[in-house]
């Protein structure tokens, strides 16, 4: 009745009080099992990701390896060629 007689643009309500301990206890038992299952399924995922990019960049750094000793191979070859015709 107050609110409809009066009619306020706006107000404030103030709860004056202590936090029990078992309500701190509690909250900070919810927020580590929450965070516990978070970490339980977001792990494997960035793991995964970790192994994909390492994966990424060792394949990428043997075919590039690779390429260089076939070009190696083929100088030697064509080198060892024009030595045996200059012999004979």
């Amino acid at each position: 009745n107050y609110y409809a007689a009066c009619d306020p643009l706006w107000c404030t309500y103030t709860f004056d009080g202590q936090i029990s301990p078992i309500y701190t206890i509690t909250t900070i038992i919810g927020l580590y099992g929450g965070l516990t299952v978070v970490f339980k399924l977001i792990t494997p995922i960035i793991v995964r990701i970790g192994y994909y990019i390492v994966r990424y960049r060792r394949r990428r750094a043997n075919q590039v390896v690779t390429v260089m000793t076939i070009d190696k191979f083929k100088s030697l070859r064509s080198i060892h060629l024009h030595i045996g015709k200059e012999e004979t």
